[in-house]
Parts: structure tokens; sequence; C-alpha cells
């Protein structure tokens, strides 16, 4: 881009003793040593064969034209520069932005987290194969693919992660406890019974009272049920049923009430994808600095989506 500034200067030195030569009839005339002099030009009158001066560029038209000019090149570095700002700019960066950064008082890589949201977007966008990168340490990460409906007690497919409409991304530094990245559904809150998750895994799960299979009315009775309220919603239950519920009835607690069986039963539901994803970096360490830092979010081209400084 410096070449190019140069050239626009050039150019415009150009136009400008172009215009001052053409407005007062002056001619640029070579000296000995390379330097330019102006010239009067002079028209003969055919009756008296005297020479008469047409026009001489006084210093206050020069000074004039100097400040038009100045403006002009003011004028074409704030469009250089915004031609560089965009051809650095993201398309996404309307859509995507950093909306905070959590770091870590004891180091710890697992409570350190990047929150992305996502406006509106009439598509959905593929961020798997973009970065986050410090401008003050230079290090940059790589966000990879996920599982849209991770299973457990299996081997999870991944792909690439596709994010939507008013969709929040948490990116954690450390590991996932489930060895995936993944979305957030109705039933994921049964992960955070036995591990942690930070933030918390919002636990919106039905409730077991109210999730009862569609089985004879007097398997369920107000025994069973009374004992279901007591369950917490998106918990295992651990221990032996009484003996005293119905077989139905400790068949359904300790075969149904597990995550797994709440995703076959409602991953048809109309509300039971949210929109979140959590991503996992997978690193032992801590990324960010804890002040005076500056993280970028970069699309596949490497261009800038957001930049988040603190």
């Amino acid at each position: 881009m410096k070449d190019v500034a140069i050239i626009f200067g050039l150019l415009i030195g150009v136009a400008l003793l172009a215009f001052v030569s053409n407005r007062s009839g002056i001619r640029l005339l070579s000296t000995p040593n390379g330097s330019l002099l102006p010239q009067v030009s002079r028209a003969r009158d055919t009756n008296t064969q005297e020479t008469k001066i047409d026009s001489i560029a006084t210093t206050e038209d020069i000074a004039k034209e100097l400040k038009k000019v100045d403006k002009e090149v003011v004028g074409l570095e704030k469009a250089v520069k915004k031609a560089l700002d965009e051809a650095t700019r993201s398309r996404f960066a309307d859509v995507i932005s950093i909306s905070s950064i959590s770091r870590s008082s004891s180091g710890n890589a697992q409570y350190e987290y990047v929150r992305l949201r996502i406006k509106k977007s009439s598509t959905p966008i593929t961020i798997t194969g973009w970065k986050l990168k410090s401008l003050a340490t230079l290090r940059e990460v790589t966000i990879g693919d996920g599982v849209t409906l991770p299973f457990l007690g299996t081997v999870n497919v991944k792909e690439p992660i596709a994010v939507v409409s008013n969709s929040t991304v948490y990116i954690t530094t450390g590991h996932s406890p489930n060895g995936v990245s993944f979305q957030a559904n109705l039933c994921t809150g049964f992960f955070s019974q036995f591990q942690s998750y930070y933030p918390n895994l919002s636990r919106t799960c039905p409730y077991p009272a109210d999730n009862v299979p569609e089985r004879s009315p007097h398997s369920f009775d107000d025994d069973c049920i009374d004992f279901l309220k007591r369950i917490p919603r998106c918990t295992l239950y651990t221990k032996s049923p009484p003996e005293r519920l119905s077989a139905a009835c400790q068949e359904y607690i300790t075969q149904d009430l597990n995550y797994n069986s709440c995703i076959n039963t409602h991953k048809y539901d109309k509300n039971f994808y949210k929109n979140e994803w959590r991503i996992f970096l997978g690193r032992d360490e801590t990324l960010w600095k804890r002040k005076n830092e500056a993280v970028e979010l970069l699309d596949t081209a490497g261009k800038v989506v957001d930049v988040y400084t603190y």
C-alpha cells in the first residue's frame, strides 16, 4: 500500500502543476540542475508587435490550490485506510461478535472461555476452521468439529460446526468433560450431574413426573407420581427404587430417567435443540492474558470478524 500512496501522491502533484499551468499560462522550464521554474506565457499583439502578459499565477492562487489539493490528499488517505479495513474485514463482521471473555484467576483452562454472539443470519454459518488469536502474545487456536446430537456411551461422529441466528457459543480453552464439542439440547442438563461445565449447563429437561410413558394408568399410580415429583429434572436416579412402587414405575426410574432415553423420546420435539454450542479447545493451560489483551476472531480466509480488548 506504500507504493499505492506514492503513486497517488505523484499523480496529485502532476495534477496540481497542470492546473496551475493551465490556469495562469505558466509553463515549466527545466534548469540545468534539474529543477522546474515557471515561465510566463506571452502573446504578441499583431498591431503593436508588443509583448504583453496574459496572466500570472499569484502566490494567493497557488496557496488556495495547495490547500485544495491538501484536502484531497487527506480524503485519499482516509479512503485508502477504509479500503485497507474493508480488505481485512470479514463478511461476517456484522453477524458474529465476541461478547465477553472469562479468564481464570487460578490458571485453570476449564474456567477460561470466549463467548460469541450470533446475530441475525439468513443461513447457518460454519465456524469450524476459524481462529482465535491474541494480538498481545500472538497465540492462536483453531475451532474444530463438533457433534450436533451427542450420545453417551458411544463413539460420536464429528462434523463442521454450523451456528444459526440468535445463538450463543462458549469456546472453552480446556478439555470437554464428555469428550466432544456439542450443541446443547433439551436433555444435556444430564451432563452436569456428574461433570462440571463453565458456565453451567441449563437444566431444562422434562420433569420425571410429567414425562411418564403412555402405559397402563394403574402402573403409574399416585404413589409412583408422588415419588417421581421428588426426583429433580436432569437427574439420573442412582439408588434402588422403593419396592412399594409398581414394577412399571421402577422400570421407568431405572431405565428411562437418563440422557440417552431423554433424547430418544424428545429429539423430534419442536424446541429440542437450543441455540447454544459448547466448544472445547483441548488445552491444558490458559491462552489469554489477565489484562492488556486483545483477542481477534478470524474466519477461514484470515479476515477479521471481531476484536475484543480488555
